[in-house]
């Protein structure tokens, strides 16, 4: 029930109000206690009849006091909430509107409460509750469907963010086929357009009050492309426009998680877009599955990177089988090229008519016509043309040329030339071969002059130590036109001998506009799903729902219920289908009609109902205490040295009471005293009470578990400060990070380092419901002073997954990966053992161990149920016993094998 802004949870107890009047009939015509006093001298009045008095009546102003300690007291028992958003109940009900697209997976869990807070609010009005997502699903919920408030709330629990955009106007159809009337509608979102933001909150509040609730993300990125350079890869980002966030980083991983690569890219005044150039080796790019940006854990901020964006398609012109392999013009280029890229030989005007990012050319004399206008057409579009010098090319005077050239080649150190072998020298700074090692061992014989011109300088990527151009290029609309003046055989350079010739074309393949390879998408045949990403950006198996795509269709597909974005895989290999193609914009022009409330939350609403009751219980100590000055006790209690020193405790109580966190609070040495005793785990006081009490009931509910099931016994968990309290005592330190949480102090890490050396494991659990990426940028930042070594996502094999039970997955309140010490890092620094000493995650699994002391129940739910929670458990069992025992359990496996070998020893009499 709501009264203005107030909300009852237990409405029920207001109708204590109505026996207050009565209350105060009741003690008004009751008179105070009489003052009585031994007088002896009395005594002969005893039988003397008194003259009737009227009684003493109770001053009103106590009798008030008295009231409000009452009303007070029973309207703490009806738990009011102050709720500012609370409304007067409707008709029609309650429509509660939800943005669940990936673009609101980084504040999922703030926007799940927003709309949670709309159900409380309307829970006991006695209206129904309806619920609408607006991202479209394989059967979308009907939103004329009425809730009960534990419904409403279990659905929004249940309810995760989809991989792909909302689709309000789709949304907003079929709330017109309902025809349902809400009296009120309320919209959690995230506060982003998608060019429908504006007219879909205008339809809202034709149909009633509408109450738009905002809760933006802190860093609104997303990945928008992501193509081969010249120097490696070059990755487009976008922001929304309003959003601080200056910088983001991108890191580049391997498909099993490894980080390659990563690099920060910075906004400049208002952009909202930059591009991430990352300078990987060639070897290594082909290892690089996804880009991700740090702390954006969105399906958005993930771009998976397949065959086809990685290895340029391109294309070998006018091959001819040669007997002598070792002599083609082409076999070095082939040879270059197959480690880096897709290759096809056709003939040239076949090449045109298939999807090439580049072709490689022989040497060839004039081009007809035609084919050339089809040539320049291709490069306007992206396309590079890499041509090789030769006779022919020297002989014949053709149009495709980036410069003009000489009629004639020149020949160095042959028999009728005066003239020496000629060296490369350094590539120029301003050339895409620039940072290439030169090499000195080169020796050019012949090669293709060009005609000196004004321009000649900045059309050429490289050059001979005499000058000469060796390799010259030229922009044609978005691509361009590149000659060697040399063969591509070793006829006129050692050039195709070495690693330089290599790493020149690739950077050559990628020079140019970035043509789209959306047309070797297409084809016949379909693609079926491999692996799909979900709201939070983790490739996951697809579900039932996902259905193949059509490989002529795939380029123009776009992500939703039935086509999700990921990986599919097809007969021309796998293909990525990727969700940031639509970058999000912040909208802040909203109309009118509706009431904008920016970051609506939760933590808005504030239980008043403890504060009511005890502010009641020190009226009613007041009343106490003028109720005994009235009988003239008062003075006698001050007399007394016991009812002084009860007096003083009692003041003691209250200040102890008025500050519980400092009365319950341990010392150190008392802490140390008691860890030394018996096996306790401990977590990190954050200041954060209900976080803290959460944690410490996640390591007791883990400690109960480890009694029932095995032969460890821990005792009730500590909360420890990592600056002052004493840390080596305790086998697991958990840290549940705060949202608010600021690096550790530098007494802290070195405590924390110190505890590392000796042994000890440290868990770090954020919480963030972010899997399946690497460390942000936040956390890193957080746990600077750390010694952390290099981390690696704990693998499928790990002695994690068989020190008690067999388990395949680390699973806690959500999904996530965990991050431990790399094999070799554990090895070789601090413990020398090889057992991982930290573990990094967000899966909160204090969350999902936590039970309350009293009934043993779980304290917060989980999707999954109780088969959920097993696995929690068990992993939690395993962690400890991979702490406790370290590497036993690894050489354990390994018993039967040397076993077997210690039998073939003694047959062998050895």
């Amino acid at each position: 029930m709501s009264i203005g802004p107030f909300l009852f949870l237990q409405p029920l107890a207001l109708l204590g109000l109505l026996a207050l009047p009565v209350l105060w009939f009741l003690l008004r015509a009751t008179p105070p206690e009489p003052k009585r006093f031994a007088l002896p001298s009395l005594a002969l009045l005893d039988d003397l009849k008194p003259e009737e008095e009227t009684p003493a009546r109770t001053p009103w102003w106590l009798l008030l006091l008295r009231m409000i300690a009452l009303a007070l007291a029973i309207l703490g028992f009806a738990r009011p909430t102050w709720a500012p958003n609370a409304q007067a109940p409707t008709d029609g009900g309650t429509l509660i509107v939800v943005d669940d697209g990936w673009s609101s997976a980084e504040r999922w869990r703030d926007i799940v409460r927003t709309a949670t807070a709309a159900v409380d609010e309307t829970s006991q009005d006695g209206g129904s509750i309806h619920v609408m997502f607006t991202a479209p699903r394989e059967v979308d919920r009907d939103p004329s469907e009425a809730l009960d408030a534990e419904s409403a709330r279990q659905l929004l629990r249940n309810q995760r963010p989809a991989a792909w955009l909302p689709d309000r106007e789709a949304a907003l159809k079929a709330l017109d086929a309902t025809q349902l009337k809400p009296g009120r509608i309320i919209w959690a979102t995230d506060g982003f357009d998608f060019d429908t933001a504006g007219s879909f909150a205008r339809a809202l509040a034709a149909k009633a009050a509408t109450d738009v609730r905002i809760t933006r993300p802190r860093t609104a990125f997303a990945i928008t492309a992501a193509d081969s350079s010249a120097e490696g890869a070059r990755v487009s980002v976008v922001r929304a426009d309003s959003l601080p966030g200056a910088t983001a980083d991108i890191i580049a991983e391997t498909a099993e998680g490894a980080s390659i690569a990563s690099t920060r890219i910075a906004f400049e005044g208002n952009s909202t877009t930059a591009d991430a150039l990352f300078a990987i080796p060639a070897a290594a790019l082909n290892r690089v599955a996804r880009f991700r940006i740090a702390g954006s854990p969105s399906a958005g901020a993930v771009w998976l990177w397949d065959d086809t964006a990685r290895r340029p398609h391109v294309g070998l012109a006018d091959t001819r089988d040669e007997a002598q392999p070792l002599l083609s013009e082409h076999y070095y280029a082939r040879k270059a090229l197959q480690p880096y890229a897709q290759l096809t030989e056709k003939k040239l005007s076949d090449l045109l008519d298939s999807p090439i990012d580049a072709i490689v050319m022989g040497d060839r004399g004039n081009i007809d016509e035609a084919t050339a206008k089809r040539l320049t057409d291709w490069m306007e579009k992206g396309g590079v043309l890499i041509r090789f010098a030769g006779p022919r090319l020297a002989a014949q005077e053709g149009p495709l040329s980036p410069v003009t050239l000489r009629p004639t080649s020149r020949a160095l150190g042959s028999a009728m030339s005066w003239e020496t072998p000629q060296r490369i020298a350094e590539f120029p700074s301003n050339s895409p071969f620039f940072g290439i090692p030169r090499p000195a061992d080169v020796a050019v014989r012949q090669q293709v002059l060009a005609q000196p011109s004004a321009e000649l300088d900045s059309l050429t990527w490289a050059r001979l130590e005499d000058g000469t151009p060796l390799v010259t290029a030229r922009r044609v609309g978005q691509g361009q036109i590149i000659l060697f003046h040399v063969t591509a055989d070793p006829d006129w350079s050692d050039l195709p001998f070495t690693g330089a010739f290599v790493e020149m074309l690739r950077r050559s393949v990628v020079s140019g506009g970035q043509r789209s390879r959306a047309p070797a998408l297409g084809g016949e045949g379909t693609l079926a799903p491999s692996r799909v990403l979900d709201g939070f950006g983790v490739l996951t198996p697809p579900a039932s729902t996902a259905m193949p795509i059509a490989a002529a269709e795939f380029a123009n597909t776009r992500p939703g219920p039935t086509t999700p974005p990921g990986l599919y895989l097809g007969p021309g290999g796998e293909r990525a289908l990727n969700a940031g193609s639509l970058a999000p914009l912040a909208f802040n022009d909203w109309p009118l009609e509706v009431t904008v409330t920016e970051q609506a939350a939760i933590a808005e609403r504030t239980g008043l109902g403890g504060s009511m009751i005890a502010l009641a219980m020190s009226i009613v100590a007041l009343d106490l205490l003028i109720a005994l000055a009235f009988a003239g006790r008062l003075p006698n209690i001050f007399r007394r040295r016991e009812a002084a020193g009860a007096l003083a405790m009692f003041v003691m109580a209250a200040a102890m009471v008025a500050s519980a966190p400092s009365a319950q609070a341990q010392t150190s040495d008392q802490l140390a005293r008691e860890a030394a005793a018996h096996l306790r785990f401990a977590y990190v006081k954050t200041g954060d009470r209900r976080l803290d009490d959460t944690t410490a009931a996640g390591l007791w509910g883990l400690s109960y578990q480890l009694g029932l099931r095995t032969s460890v016994e821990p005792e009730e968990p500590h909360g420890v400060d990592l600056a002052r309290d004493s840390l080596e005592l305790y086998p697991m330190i958990y840290y549940s990070v705060p949202r608010d949480a600021r690096p550790l102090s530098a007494a802290a890490a070195a405590k924390v380092n110190t505890y590392l050396r000796a042994g000890g494991a440290f868990v770090v659990d954020t919480r963030d419901a972010t899997p399946g990426r690497d460390v942000s940028a936040n956390l890193q930042q957080l746990l600077a002073g750390i010694d952390a070594p290099l981390l690696q996502p704990a693998p499928p094999d790990h002695v994690l997954t068989k020190s008690y039970y067999l388990i395949r997955s680390y699973p806690g309140r959500l999904n996530g990966r965990l991050w431990i010490e790399s094999g070799a890092a554990s090895r070789d620094s601090r413990r020398g053992d090889g057992v991982s000493g930290l573990f990094i995650g967000g899966s909160d699994w204090a969350g999902a161990w936590a039970i309350d002391k009293r009934t043993g129940k779980p304290l917060l739910t989980m999707e999954g149920g109780d088969r959920a929670r097993e696995m929690t458990y068990r992993f939690g069992i395993n962690l400890v016993m991979y702490i406790l025992t370290g590497n036993y359990k690894e050489d354990q496996v390994h018993v039967p094998e040397l076993l077997d070998r210690l039998g073939t020893s003694r047959d062998r009499g050895d």
